[in-house]
């Protein structure tokens, strides 16, 4: 008897009708989105951190995106452009020739937060030192390797420290404190 009801409930269940998911949601108008191609790729692709401060990453994607072809100052008359590229944390100098090509930039954030591998080099080698200051240095040459490296403040007390470190918490100028 107790098959013969269980049976009977699933299968009553079973014929019931679901709501209508439909009629729970609203229609949403989505805005029009631009992609933008990347016009100076390897740029972007030699000098993309995955763990460098969000600043950079943002304004690196600018970077390789712009085509200075495009720009109003754009003439044939001249061999190379700089440009500066500006955020809230930081800068890229960005220098260009006549056909678009990005030849070399200059990159500089202050005030940005430190990945977990400087942050825990920093807390083991370093324990009883305080976070003074940070910044984030890129320095990119067409053809030539990227150079990547924080550089800290430290304080204890009365004295001051500055470290260099590399993006996988590699102390470059390594102090006795």
């Amino acid at each position: 008897m107790k098959t013969i009801l269980v049976g009977l409930f699933l299968g009553l269940t079973s014929l019931m009708n679901a709501q209508s998911f439909t009629s729970l949601v609203d229609e949403v108008a989505l805005n029009e989105v631009v992609i933008s191609p990347y016009k100076n790729i390897e740029y972007y692709n030699v000098v993309y951190e995955p763990n460098a401060p969000s600043s950079a990453k943002m304004l690196e994607s600018e970077v390789g995106k712009y085509d200075i072809r495009n720009a109003t100052v754009y003439s044939e008359d001249h061999d190379s452009y700089e440009v500066l590229f500006t955020c809230e944390y930081g800068n890229i100098l960005a220098k260009f020739n006549d056909d678009g090509e990005l030849l070399n930039s200059k990159e500089e954030f202050k005030g940005i937060l430190l990945p977990q591998s400087v942050i825990e080099t920093l807390r083991i080698t370093y324990p009883d030192w305080r976070l003074n200051s940070t910044e984030y240095w890129v320095k990119y040459n067409l053809d030539k390797d990227v150079i990547r490296m924080y550089e800290v403040q430290l304080t204890k007390g009365n004295k001051k420290m500055n470290l260099k470190i590399d993006c996988k918490g590699v102390i470059l100028n390594p102090k006795n404190g």
